[in-house]
């Protein structure tokens, strides 16, 4: 059985492009016309530069990564480029390279029983955070870089691996749940020297818990979201319904605000422990994102299980619409009821995805609607079409068919360009500017 994912990430590689429209717009044209990229042709993964439009690697030296093609961050001058590996029976470690010269400056290894290092978060010029996991168990722990000598500085474990990650400018936060029970969500805080400071949010309840006498898969979940305000240093935690709570960073101290939803606790009471009607998941699942200028944008889905009998039981995914919240009045405004995700460019957010039916495998979506912070519609693409959108500076890429995607200008929704190729034999690369660093 397939599941949707609340947000899918669009990989990225070159290819031959068809322009749609012959002139390039304004825009477009002021903008840098390389992007920084990681190509997955070779199986280890080689750095590179692409043109944006067209997404062809060009010519000049190429930085071999040696399976480093997970998490990365930049440093404040991004001179200096910092990617991490996470590969099943790998160990977990960092390369270190100098992406103005395109050249490899150094490993470093982090652990001698991790395999997994993310949210890679460059904090201060020689302080480098990073997220530890191990394969298969929830061991997890942070621990502390020092990128200019390549050193390990500081390990602190965790009490479970992160569900999600952010940061300000001056820590890494974490939000941690449970794979076992339902409890209070925690936000942990990590400085750039490693103190850990942990928030209890107890209103906001976090976990999944598996049936583990099944054969199949099953499991309920409920998964808040979360986001992060940089620069005032506040965390959200956004749940399905209730208040949403509101954590300064700096005092820890907790605020709730209603929006007048209806708290759905009681009808939870019945339903925390998995029975064994249960199969595959259902729950709610919830993705927030920090816009700016005191706005949220608040997504996701409410999984459930349909069917009338054991033999015609299957998982529907309903949206939970794409609203915007500001959290100075804290007023809502609804811009797509129809849709799950959406993808986040400066001044513009794009709703995506839609309803899911296990039973017939269709998602049933409005397309690509694009909203300014203002909640006024600016444009629509693929009406009716189950697409995602991956924004990249003034264009976003829409993965449209095997070998096959579009370029797309933000400001117009206009397609630029169709990109095609052989994914099979040259995999799209992931452009660093459009994917996240976590």
């Amino acid at each position: 059985m397939t599941v949707p994912l609340t947000a899918i990430a669009v990989v990225l590689t070159a290819g031959a492009a068809t322009p749609s429209s012959p002139a390039r717009p304004a825009l477009v044209a002021k903008e840098p016309s390389a992007v920084l990229g990681i190509s997955t042709r070779r199986p280890a993964g080689t750095l590179a530069w692409f043109q944006r439009l067209t997404l062809q690697p060009l010519s000049g030296r190429k930085v071999p990564l040696a399976f480093h093609t997970g998490s990365y961050a930049f440093s404040s001058d991004r001179a200096t480029l910092a990617v991490a590996e996470c590969i099943d029976s790998g160990v977990a470690s960092i390369r270190f390279v100098n992406a103005r010269a395109m050249r490899v400056l150094g490993d470093l290894r982090l652990s001698n029983s991790m395999d997994c290092a993310s949210s890679l978060t460059w904090l201060r010029p020689n302080r480098l955070l990073a997220v530890l996991t191990r394969s298969n168990s929830s061991d997890a722990e942070v621990v502390v870089v020092d990128p200019t000598k390549r050193r390990v500085l500081r390990h602190m474990s965790l009490p479970a691996a992160p569900w999600t990650t952010s940061s300000t400018g001056q820590e890494l936060v974490l939000l941690l749940g449970s794979y076992d029970s339902f409890a209070p969500a925690r936000v942990v805080i990590v400085s750039a020297d490693g103190n850990v400071r942990t928030a209890v949010v107890e209103n906001v309840l976090i976990g999944t818990v598996v049936d583990e006498s099944s054969q199949d898969y099953r499991a309920r979940t409920i998964s808040p979201g979360f986001a992060v305000d940089p620069e005032g240093r506040r965390a959200f935690l956004v749940p399905a319904s209730g208040p949403i709570a509101e954590i300064d960073l700096q005092t820890l101290s907790v605020s709730l605000h209603d929006l007048g939803s209806p708290s759905l606790v009681r009808r939870f009471l019945r339903w925390l422990t998995p029975s064994a009607e249960a199969k595959a998941i259902e729950g709610p699942v919830r993705e927030a994102r920090w816009l700016g200028d005191g706005v949220l944008a608040v997504s996701g889905f409410d999984y459930s299980i349909a069917g009338d009998s054991k033999e015609t039981e299957h998982v529907v995914a309903k949206p939970a619409g794409v609203k915007l919240v500001d959290t100075r009045s804290w007023h809502t405004r609804m811009l797509s009821d129809g849709s799950s995700d959406f993808a986040v460019t400066p001044g513009l957010v794009i709703a995506q995805g839609g309803a899911w039916d296990e039973g017939s495998q269709v998602t049933s979506s409005p397309g690509l609607l694009a909203f300014g912070l203002d909640g006024k519609e600016r444009w629509g693409l693929h009406q009716g079409e189950d697409r995602r959108i991956e924004p990249d500076g003034p264009v976003g890429y829409v993965w449209v068919a095997q070998g096959s995607m579009e370029v797309v200008d933000l400001s117009s929704g206009h397609v630029l360009a169709t990109l095609r190729r052989n994914e099979s034999r040259n995999p799209w690369p992931w452009l660093l500017a459009a994917q996240s660093s976590g």
